[in-house]
């Protein structure tokens, strides 16, 4: 039986250093043969769906939150890549609620009754912790709620790309960040910015295990990257589905390590999905796919 995965049409056609990132991504998953692809049409020019399309709860009720972050409002071209919710209501066809707290989808991680977030749901709220707590949880039925601190170097404050759950007491992290210290540093001549990532590796790596979670790792090579913008190298920015994982890869060896991984922890099919150009915008498979 096929799974359906939504992606935005814009996918194929958005430009950035004259290349179409994701052209070749989009090309991939309409050739998987255990899904059936729809198209957002509504997309405002915007491939990363997985941040604006509404976030499924513990009972399986979608929620549409205020898709305003500061990094989407700061110029008047990113402002007009928001698309509406109503919009997205009537292209879904599907019912959804409302929320006035601003979160997007690849800042929170959900699994059953529990989630995670990062603190920067707080800054772009400017409202108390407590009472964001409480209205994120009231809008998707959760118990628990778990706060992780913001990546220093990731503008977004998203934790698609930094922790995933495998279960309900264990979660995956990047095997950079399980070490307690960025690897192969000669390509990190900061002393200041190594010592920003190993205190907030620290603090992330804590807020889990304080939470009761064990962690495992997967690979990842994003700390050889040149810019911060970009994702290359990391592998938990995946798209899970029944027994099948769409997992990003880079023309590199710890493809087949985190693929091995992913198999073994979830008992699932892993197909490899090439996002080394795509990476280079910031985002992998799960930020531009979404599923009911």
């Amino acid at each position: 039986m096929t799974q359906t995965v939504y992606i935005s049409e814009y996918l194929k056609d958005d430009v950035s250093n004259k290349v179409k990132y994701g052209e070749h991504v989009y090309q991939q998953l309409n050739n998987i043969d255990e899904i059936e692809i729809k198209k957002i049409e509504k997309h405002s020019k915007n491939v990363w769906c997985r941040d604006y399309m509404p976030i499924k709860g513990a009972t399986g009720e979608l929620v549409h939150f205020d898709y305003s972050p500061p990094y989407m409002m700061d110029t008047d071209k990113w402002k007009a890549r928001r698309p509406k919710r109503e919009d997205l209501r009537n292209d879904l066809k599907v019912p959804s609620i409302d929320s006035d707290i601003i979160l997007d989808g690849g800042a929170i991680e959900i699994h059953g009754t529990s989630a995670i977030v990062s603190d920067r749901v707080f800054r772009d709220n400017k409202l108390p912790e407590e009472e964001v707590i409480e209205k994120i949880k009231k809008a998707l039925k959760l118990e628990r709620l778990i706060v992780v601190p913001q990546h220093p170097f990731d503008f977004t404050g998203h934790v698609d790309g930094m922790v995933r759950f495998i279960d309900s007491e264990t979660v995956f992290i990047s095997e950079m960040l399980a070490d307690g210290k960025v690897k192969e540093l000669e390509v990190e001549t900061n002393s200041y910015r190594r010592q920003l990532i190993d205190n907030w590796y620290y603090a992330f790596k804590y807020s889990l295990i304080n939470a009761g979670f064990k962690l495992e790792k997967l690979p990842c090579t994003a700390h050889l990257n040149k810019n911060d913008k970009s994702g290359h190298g990391i592998y938990l920015n995946f798209l899970k589905l029944d027994g099948l994982i769409l997992m990003p890869s880079y023309k590199q060896d710890e493809d087949f390590v985190a693929q091995k991984q992913l198999e073994t922890l979830y008992g699932a099919k892993v197909i490899m999905i090439d996002a080394t150009e795509l990476s280079e915008e910031g985002g992998m498979i799960n930020c531009v796919t979404w599923t009911k």
